[in-house]
């Protein structure tokens, strides 16, 4: 009698075991599968400005010939961009949205009635 009852909680926590580490991997599998989609909210330029007007034609080539150089770095959902070369400078606010599938719930959930099914077919024969 103690066997069986030992049988059944050894089989039922070899159960749960396999369950919870089936769940974690399909989750790190959908993660890794699962991309997220960045959507562009709003570009809003804020500002544009002449650093120097160029006076004769030779300035005017230089600056025209001037390489033009960006510089971006992230705040929260906002990436501002400043673009500038030797004559003139812009700036803008580009505001950004991820979003991203929920499948990698779905491949967890797959995942896991997949190996209680084996799990219980198996315990079955056995």
């Amino acid at each position: 009698m103690y066997k069986s009852i030992i049988s059944i909680i050894v089989s039922f926590i070899i159960i749960i075991a396999v369950c919870c580490l089936s769940f974690i991997s399909g989750y790190y599998y959908g993660k890794k599968s699962v991309k997220d989609k960045i959507i562009i909210k709003e570009v809003k330029v804020s500002e544009t400005k002449y650093v120097k007007v160029p006076k004769t034609m030779d300035e005017a080539i230089k600056c025209y010939k001037s390489p033009i150089r960006i510089e971006a770095k992230a705040v929260d959902n906002t990436i501002e961009v400043k673009a500038y070369d030797d004559c003139k400078e812009a700036t803008a606010n580009i505001n950004i949205e991820s979003s991203n599938d929920n499948k990698c719930c779905l491949y967890c959930i797959g995942t896991a009635i997949g190996t209680v099914m084996v799990i219980v077919i198996l315990h079955a024969i056995l």
